[in-house]
Formats: C-alpha cells, structure tokens, sequence
C-alpha cells in the first residue's frame, strides 16, 4: 500500500514538473494563435504580436467621421455591408520614364466588381498628400484585404447618423445609396483611406476620403473624387 502511494505521489510530482518546465512554451503557443487570429503577425524577436488589423469597432469609428467630415447627404442610406474591391499589387514600380500620369481606376460596382487599382492608388497619395506608401504599409494592406471577409457595420452606432439597407434590398438599383469599400490604414495606423460610392438609377460618383490621427482625433486631411458617372 506504501508502495503505490509512493508511485501516485512521483507520478503526481512529474506531471506538476513537467506542467511547470512546459508552461512557457503552452502559454506561447496560444498567445501565438490569439495573435494570428486577429490578423497580426508574431514577431518571434520581441515575443510580440506586431501589426494587428484593425478591429470593427475602429473601422465603424473611422467611417461614422468619414461621414460627418465629407458632408455625406445623411438623408441617403448605405448599405451595411462593406465591400472588398480592391486590386492588390505589392511591388512598388517608379517608372522614371513615365511621362504622364497612370489613369483613374474604372469605377466599382457590385455588378462588375471592378478594382480599384493599387498602383495608382499610391501615385494619387504622393500627388494628393506627400504621403509615399512604404513596402510595410503594402504588406500591411495586403493582410487587411485578406483578412477583412463579410464586414458589416453596427447599425447602433449608425441611427443617429444615417439610415441603414442591408444589401439585398439594393439588388433592383431604384433607389440613391452609398456603399463603402473596407478601410484601408498603414501599418502604424496613423492614416486610414476611406473610399464610398454613391449610386442612383442613372449616375453616381466614388470618392476618396483620408483620414490622419492627430491627438487622439481623426481628422480629414485630403479627399478626391476617383470616378464619375
């Protein structure tokens, strides 16, 4: 009898030993899959999650000031669902020799799902705001592309606002709308990209809406039309 609990209590004091010797490596192993789950990535230098994605409630925050800030006709409804058209390209090309300007994308449609393209997305910053898109902020753009599926507004925060439609009751096109593609920020999250399209019958128009963190505040730095009906 002395002889087992003598085992029950050497097996107990392994397991304990080996719980105590593993536990770093099982608590990094979760803050490793919390990390990617988020859209981060994990830098294995610093033990830390670097360049995570924003979340919903920063996006709604970002498109509730792109409204106020662009004068949006707050009688028209959007539509909830956020749509991805973007094209992505993550080479960055200066063609010395290019004499005029690269041309505006085409406009985006639910229809057609026509992108608007990346590359002259970074020329119109550098023409719009001095700002030039880094390799990290490409990267970056990437991830949020990727990892931003089926986004949909918080109407709660929205009511007070501007009225909502969800997207199937847009399907006939009979009625004046906005839609607002997913946000885009750089990779320290300073700036954010907001781009909306308004729609009608027989018109519409999309616009770019940028967006700079200053004291806590996001405030609109630029914005430009980047097609017309």
């Amino acid at each position: 009898m002395r002889l087992k609990s003598i085992l029950l209590y050497s097996i107990v004091l392994l397991l304990a030993l080996i719980s105590i010797v593993s536990y770093p490596w099982i608590k990094r192993f979760f803050q490793i899959d919390s990390c990617l789950d988020i859209g981060g990535s994990w830098n294995y230098k610093t033990g830390q999650c670097d360049g995570t994605i924003p979340d919903n409630i920063i996006i709604n925050e970002i498109l509730i000031e792109a409204i106020k800030q662009d004068s949006l006709d707050t009688t028209l409804p959007i539509i909830s669902k956020l749509v991805n058209y973007y094209f992505y390209n993550l080479d960055i090309v200066k063609d010395s020799n290019l004499e005029y300007p690269i041309p505006p994308p085409p406009p985006p449609s639910n229809e057609k799902g026509e992108p608007l393209i990346l590359q002259y997305f970074r020329y119109s910053q550098e023409k719009n705001i001095g700002y030039t898109i880094s390799i990290c902020d490409s990267t970056f753009f990437e991830r949020q592309m990727n990892n931003a599926k089926n986004i949909e507004l918080d109407s709660s925060r929205f009511n007070d606002i501007i009225p909502f439609e969800n997207d199937s009751q847009n399907k006939l096109r009979r009625r004046e709308y906005y839609e607002f593609l997913i946000p885009l920020f750089n990779c320290d999250k300073s700036i954010a990209w907001v781009q909306y399209n308004y729609h009608c019958p027989a018109c519409g128009y999309g616009r770019m809406v940028i967006l700079k963190e200053i004291n806590n505040t996001w405030l609109k730095i630029d914005s430009y039309t980047t097609w017309r009906n």
